[in-house]
């Protein structure tokens, strides 16, 4: 029995885990999406356009992104209602 509790232990530690793994990835990845054309414009490897500008704005949403996607994924529709 106590095998049995250790796996349960060992499986929630490992999806706690993947869930802070799979956040991290998210807020990163959504972040320099939307920031690389404005990095880019920034040191002139493309000019300058409204699309860039626009970016900039949207970047800083990828934790937001995140963290509803996390919850999402772990909790299911429900506990996205109140978001």
């Amino acid at each position: 029995m106590e095998q049995g509790a250790s796996l349960a232990v060992e499986k929630e530690n490992a999806f706690k885990l993947s869930s802070l793994v799979f956040y991290t990835l998210i807020a990163y990845g959504f972040s320099w999406v939307f920031w690389l054309p404005q990095v880019l414009a920034s040191n002139e490897l493309v000019p300058w356009s409204f699309f860039a500008y626009i970016c900039g704005f949207i970047a800083p949403f990828g934790p937001l992104v995140a963290a509803i996607s996390v919850t999402y994924c772990k909790e299911g529709k429900n506990a996205t209602k109140n978001c």
